[in-house]
């Protein structure tokens, strides 16, 4: 007996299911950042607060719940992490309503270690580039290496100890003048000594913004100094001081 063809047990309903199957395959890869936003705006719900993802090759151990911090303060919060197909992951942000503005396209994000403890902290840097323009709600920027983000940091806190180096010494320019003439010398000379110390752990490029911001406020005060000295015939007693100007411009010459 010759046996019948086996008929096929493919029904409309399989069919069904293996093009939506398909279907789906095919839309993971773009409802990914979707769902990732859904699930942040969900949190955020009721609030005016900055929702948008950052993009990174490796997040370091850094976990859902990270704070997300500028300086000393808390901004915001990391609120969730997703591996990508492509291999990356995607972090998503949220940032408190009051500091909005300090997120930048300009500024970095990079993960860094919480003070006292092994966890992780997404931390906000401002650059020494121009202001970029505002991160908009929903949109993906890329993160930061580790590298560069200390690196900027390190810079920015420098520039302010620099800002406050050259305040102190235009402040000493105020304070100084009340004094009596002797005072004045004594209180210019301990000044110069103060700035020949700092000045041997200042780079070159440091230095060279002394040379534009400090000196000129020293110079003034040296002049003025010398214009009342000249009234009594006491000039020859600023040698020591100008030699100590001639060591500080030498050693911003290095």
């Amino acid at each position: 007996m010759i046996g019948r063809k086996r008929e096929s047990h493919m029904t409309p309903w399989s069919i069904k299911t293996s093009t939506v199957t398909k279907w789906k395959d095919d839309m993971r890869y773009l409802r990914q950042p979707l769902v990732l936003l859904a699930v942040i705006f969900m949190s955020a719900c009721g609030q005016n607060n900055l929702i948008f993802q950052i993009v990174y090759d490796d997040v370091d151990g850094l976990t859902k719940g990270a704070p997300l911090v500028y300086g000393e303060s808390i901004i915001g919060t990391v609120e969730a992490i997703q591996y990508t197909d492509e291999g990356k992951f995607m972090v998503g942000v949220n940032v408190n309503e009051p500091s909005r503005t300090l997120a930048t396209h300009s500024a970095l994000f990079y993960i860094s270690d919480a003070q006292g403890s092994d966890n992780k902290v997404l931390e906000l840097v401002d650059s020494s580039e121009e202001e970029g323009s505002l991160i908009l709600e929903g949109q993906i920027v890329k993160g930061s290496s580790k590298v560069s983000g200390m690196t900027q940091k390190l810079q920015n806190q420098f520039g302010d100890a620099l800002q406050l180096f050259s305040d102190n010494v235009k402040g000493s320019w105020v304070d100084w003048k009340e004094q009596t003439l002797d005072q004045q010398m004594a209180y210019l000379e301990k000044e110069l000594d103060r700035i020949l110390l700092e000045l041997e752990d200042f780079s070159a490029s440091t230095r060279k913004q002394i040379e534009t911001t400090v000196i000129p406020e020293l110079n003034k005060q040296i002049e003025a100094l010398r214009e009342t000295l000249e009234e009594f015939g006491r000039e020859h007693e600023l040698d020591d001081i100008e030699k100590k100007m001639n060591d500080i411009n030498e050693l911003i010459a290095v």
